[in-house]
């Protein structure tokens, strides 16, 4: 399950100051709807990556250009809803 909420389901949740680029940051309200990657500790707190435009079915590079997608960076509390932390490990 590639969804926001498949992610979250499967992820090794991990504390907030555990945190490392690459980690994922998971939102929404009850159940997960959108995450983002840590990428950046800054001066102002840690700055998470993450997909903008294109929609959910964006799953090529093509796709994505034809569709004006872009890579939004943002402070990791953009979003009131924050879930929770993770990682994904390979079983």
């Amino acid at each position: 399950d590639t969804s926001a909420d498949g992610f979250f389901r499967h992820a090794t949740r991990i504390e907030e100051s555990a945190i490392r680029p690459g980690d994922l940051v998971f939102y929404g309200r009850g159940r997960c709807t959108h995450v983002m990657v840590a990428d950046a500790l800054e001066a102002g707190g840690w700055v998470v990556l993450g997909a903008a435009g294109g929609g959910s079915r964006v799953r090529t590079v093509a796709q994505a250009e034809r569709l004006g997608a872009k890579v939004k960076r943002k402070p990791l509390r953009y979003r009131v809803d924050v879930l929770g932390f993770g990682l994904l490990v390979k079983d």
